[in-house]
């Protein structure tokens, strides 16, 4: 009898189990797989590394749970439906990645009408009054004066509202990325917020070069733009 034969109909000893396991794993799993099913493992199951060195879950289960999973792989089904569980959506990504809130590290220099305004929205937002913020800094954007940080943190602002605000979110940070005196720094996370407003607004085109540009470059959020570009709807 076949070895997946043998496992269809639970008749498999634990060498048998283990070799297949083995090998399918070694054909199938590549990096960013395993970080997936090490993150399903966690989330659903409460199974981490350390819990799996130190004996709270067997062997065999580990075992028979990553064949499952290689299993799946070679039939063409989601490794993560079959241990009975939904891939992360984007509205759940997005709304995880929204949960905790760019830090407002602005100066405030001067008495003049923008400093002042600029100083009541840094306030409002350093206390998650993201409604004030916002409207705060829809008076400072429209002064001369204003700048890449005040259209950034307007975005956010809308971004951080419940529900979260995409589709005003998207024209102050696209304004943002328009200013030629904006730092590499903001730009690239004025960038991924603006990733997040298209994928708020359901516009997934836009949302798609985004993501793909930041995978390629890599680093800062490059993990994260590969899971949502994942989840996102096909069009």
């Amino acid at each position: 009898m076949k070895l997946f034969e043998k496992y269809r109909v639970n008749n498999i000893n634990e060498d048998e189990l283990s070799t297949v396991t083995q090998q399918l794993i070694k054909q199938k799993f590549d990096r960013e797989l395993r970080d997936k099913m090490t993150y399903r493992l966690k989330e659903e199951y409460g199974i981490t590394r350390g819990a799996a060195a130190s004996g709270r879950i067997s062997g065999r289960m580990i075992l028979r749970w990553s064949l499952s999973v290689a299993a799946a792989l070679l039939i063409g089904i989601v490794a993560w439906q079959v241990v009975g569980g939904h891939s992360p959506t984007y509205q759940s990504l997005t709304k995880e990645y929204l949960a905790t809130y760019y830090p407002n590290n602005e100066l405030r220099k001067g008495a003049t009408e923008i400093s002042k305004k600029r100083s009541e929205a840094i306030a409002a937002y350093n206390k998650e009054d993201f409604e004030t913020s916002a409207r705060l800094r829809e008076e400072v954007v429209v002064l001369p004066g204003a700048n890449s940080e005040d259209y950034f943190f307007l975005g956010v602002s809308y971004l951080y509202q419940n529900p979260p605000k995409g589709e005003l979110a998207i024209e102050p940070l696209l304004k943002g990325l328009e200013d030629p005196a904006r730092t590499s720094l903001l730009e690239e996370e004025t960038k991924w917020y603006l990733t997040l407003a298209y994928v708020q607004a359901g516009q997934f085109a836009p949302a798609r070069e985004l993501l793909e540009e930041r995978i390629q470059k890599g680093g800062w959020n490059a993990s994260k733009a590969r899971d949502l570009l994942h989840s996102l709807p096909l069009e």
